[in-house]
C-alpha cells in the first residue's frame, strides 16, 4: 500500500485550493497561513489521509500562529487525499476559524472537530 507523506499530502492539498478556490500561495515560510483568496481572506489549508481520518469526528489541530497574530489565517479548508491515487476525495470549508475553535489541553495548540465546518463537499476526483 502506497503512502504518501505529510509534505506531499499537504502540497496536493495546496494544489487543490490553488485550482478551485484560486488561492495565491504564501511563501514557503509564511507562519499562520497558506495563502490568499480572492477577497483578501488567509486561507489554511490541512491535508487529512482519505479513509482513516475521513469521519466528522476527526480533529484538526491548528499552530498559535494560525489563530492568533497578525498573520494569523481567516478561513481553514481541509483536505481529504487519497495515498493511492493521490486525488481529492473530498474537502470541509471554507469555515471561518474563529467560529469553530476549541482550545486543546493542555494549551500546546487549537483544535478543530470536522463536524464544526461546513459545507462538507461531495466525494471529487480532480
Amino acid at each position: 500500500m502506497k503512502k504518501l507523506t505529510d509534505a506531499q499530502r499537504a502540497s496536493i492539498a495546496e494544489d487543490f485550493a490553488v485550482s478551485e478556490f484560486d488561492m495565491e500561495k504564501a511563501g514557503t515560510n509564511q507562519p499562520g497561513y497558506d495563502g490568499t483568496l480572492p477577497d483578501g481572506k488567509r486561507l489554511q489549508v490541512k491535508s487529512k489521509i482519505w479513509g482513516a481520518h475521513s469521519d466528522s469526528s476527526t480533529v484538526v489541530y491548528l499552530e498559535e500562529t494560525v489563530v492568533k497574530g497578525l498573520d494569523a489565517a481567516d478561513l481553514l479548508l481541509v483536505v481529504f487525499v487519497d495515498d493511492e491515487t493521490e486525488e481529492v476525495k473530498r474537502y470541509i470549508g471554507l469555515t471561518p476559524i474563529g467560529e469553530v475553535i476549541e482550545v486543546a489541553k493542555p494549551v500546546l495548540s487549537y483544535r478543530i472537530t470536522m463536524n464544526k465546518l461546513s459545507p462538507i463537499s461531495p466525494d471529487v476526483t480532480l
